[in-house]
């Protein structure tokens, strides 16, 4: 977006309700150390990180247990590396996993306001309603403070989405690079993306290309030999990483998972069509069904690729987990990257539904300039989402309190009882 006094203002704006939506995220926190009496994390996998985090800063070891053992056994290497710089300021660890986690819960929401303006570019209003729909979504909420890498990965995905929106294709490239350090599933939008900048080059050498598709491809030209190489110097990095820790491509632990996973139900397309579709998602699962049309309709009219991709990454995303994953627990939180792409199909259906409401409705209001419909129609899911939380807000802490009364707390026993070099048998690291 240009620099005007006017985006300023709408910035300013979204600032303003991505602070509201921290600190509604804040008193989710405050009402779980209320009910249990004290910090905790909904799930044990955080101290994975945090362990690998703490000795990376003591030893300069990627290790699980002091500097021996060395591993690729952390899924996030970049995440479990801001954790390690995280403990030159801090060694609490739970108030280290709560500030990154909200912090790229905020970013999450800029990107995806930016992303939403840069979609609906005449309704500044209407993306700041949709903003409110993504901070308020339960889920992205618990996300934020699960202890997990999972709002830093949709950070890089929105991130990523809008400077393709943007044709940033200088900075693009290097993005999408660091998103694969963040989780493996990176590397699927990395496919993604190059394709749809291989097809959007390509409709702007056709005759139905439009002209702000031609200036895309004279965009590319400038600087992408460079962005470029600078992509595969940070994917060799990641590559080069796990193969001298432990002679894999990827985290040993990826691979783990997916083998002990692979025989999943039958039934996980009914269960991502209710964690797409059920609860507080009925209103926008509806809307984004008509969003999706319009992915459609806008690619055979080779108007634009934006929505087409969004549309793709859901779909891949269920196809990879489908394959290789397919189990939602722990509130989905595998599946949780497609959630902000799916909800912005359902604002696009939104935005086209209301247009033609109100068109009928009052037809000399201007509905670009004056979308109340649009925005009556968000609201609607914004409500869901509101009731959603409230939810949410008894399920987070009663998962705090059985991790830490079942895991954490056992921990500390062993800690306390047991000799020194003790071996312990355990089904899983974790706390």
């Amino acid at each position: 977006m240009k620099k005007t006094p006017a985006h300023r203002r709408e910035l300013a704006a979204a600032a303003l309700i991505i602070a509201l939506g921290v600190a509604r995220v804040c008193l989710l926190l405050l009402s779980s150390l209320k009910a249990n009496g004290g910090p905790g994390f909904p799930l044990d996998d955080p101290w994975i990180h945090l362990q690998f985090a703490r000795n990376l800063r003591e030893f300069g070891a990627f290790s699980y247990f002091r500097n021996e053992m060395v591993t690729a056994g952390s899924t996030s290497p970049l995440y479990t590396i801001l954790l390690a710089l995280g403990f030159f300021f801090t060694s609490d660890e739970m108030l280290l996993s709560y500030v990154m986690g909200i912090t790229f819960f905020a970013a999450a929401g800029l990107f995806f306001f930016l992303l939403l303006r840069r979609l609906v570019p005449d309704r500044p209003l209407f993306a700041l309603a949709g903003l409110c729909v993504f901070l308020l979504e339960p889920r992205m909420e618990w996300a934020a403070l699960s202890g997990m890498e999972t709002t830093l990965f949709i950070a890089g995905v929105l991130a990523s989405l809008y400077l393709f929106a943007a044709r940033a294709w200088r900075v693009l490239p290097p993005c999408l690079g660091v998103l694969l350090w963040i989780r493996p599933e990176g590397l699927m939008l990395i496919a993604l993306l190059a394709g749809g900048a291989a097809y959007g080059a390509f409709l702007t050498s056709s005759e139905r290309a439009d002209g702000a598709s031609r200036g895309a491809l004279r965009g590319l030209a400038g600087g992408l030999p460079l962005s470029i190489g600078l992509f595969f110097v940070i994917v060799a990095g990641y590559f080069m990483l796990n193969f001298l820790l432990s002679g894999s491509v990827f985290p040993n632990t990826y691979a783990a998972k997916m083998k002990f996973y692979e025989s999943g139900p039958p039934d996980f397309p009914a269960n991502v069509f209710g964690f797409l579709a059920g609860g507080h998602m009925t209103a926008i699962a509806v809307l984004a069904a008509l969003g999706a049309v319009i992915a459609v309709r806008d690619i055979v009219r080779a108007r634009r690729l934006e929505p087409i991709i969004l549309v793709c990454w859901i779909v891949l995303m269920f196809l990879a987990f489908w394959r290789k994953l397919p189990y939602l627990y722990q509130e989905g939180r595998y599946m949780m990257p497609v959630i902000p792409p799916f909800l912005v199909l359902g604002l696009l259906g939104a935005s086209a539904a209301g247009e033609f409401i109100q068109r009928r409705l009052f037809a000399k209001a201007p509905p670009r300039r004056y979308p109340l419909v649009p925005v009556a129609l968000v609201l609607v899911a914004v409500v869901q989402f509101l009731f959603g939380g409230e939810a949410m807000r008894g399920r987070y802490a009663a998962t705090c309190r059985y991790i830490s009364e079942r895991q954490v707390r056992t921990v500390h026993w062993l800690h306390d009882n047991l000799p020194e070099g003790a071996v312990v048998a355990t089904h899983d690291v974790g706390a």
